[in-house]
C-alpha cells in the first residue's frame, strides 16, 4: 500500500506546474486543479475533512503577487480566517506541521502588510 501512495505521489508531482508571476488575484486552472488534487478538493488543515473553500496563499499575493502551487494551500472559511487571523504556527511548512497558535505575532511582515487589513475587512471594520 505504501508503494501503491509513493507512486500516486510521484504521478502528482510529476504534473506540477511551475510558479506564474501574475498580477491579478486569478489562480491559473493548471496550478489550481494541481493543488486540488493533492487534497482530494479538502481542507488541507491537519484533522479536517471539509470542503475547501478558500485557496489560500501561505506566502501572501499581495506580497509576492505569485501563485506557486507548494505556497498555495485549500483551506475551508474557518482555517483560512485562522491563517489571516495570524493563529497558524508554522505556516510555511507543510500543513501537517501547522498548529493553532493562542495569540498572532502582530510584528510580522504577513501580518502588518495583508493579515491586519483582510482581519479588518472580516470584521467589517474596514
Amino acid at each position: 500500500m505504501q508503494k501503491l501512495l509513493q507512486a500516486y505521489q510521484a504521478q502528482v508531482e510529476a504534473k506540477k506546474p511551475i510558479p506564474q508571476e501574475n498580477a491579478k488575484r486569478y489562480v491559473p486552472a493548471k496550478i489550481k486543479n494541481y493543488v486540488l488534487v493533492k487534497t482530494n478538493n479538502t481542507c488541507a488543515f491537519p484533522g479536517c475533512t471539509k470542503k475547501y473553500k478558500y485557496l489560500h496563499h501561505t506566502w501572501r499575493f499581495a506580497l509576492t503577487k505569485m501563485h506557486d502551487p507548494d505556497s498555495l494551500i485549500p483551506l475551508c472559511k474557518p482555517h483560512e480566517r485562522l491563517a489571516h487571523a495570524g493563529l497558524i504556527e508554522n505556516e510555511n511548512q507543510s500543513p501537517e506541521n501547522w498548529k493553532i497558535k493562542l495569540e498572532a505575532d502582530k510584528t510580522n511582515e504577513k501580518w502588518l502588510k495583508a493579515d491586519k487589513w483582510v482581519a479588518e475587512y472580516y470584521t467589517g471594520k474596514r
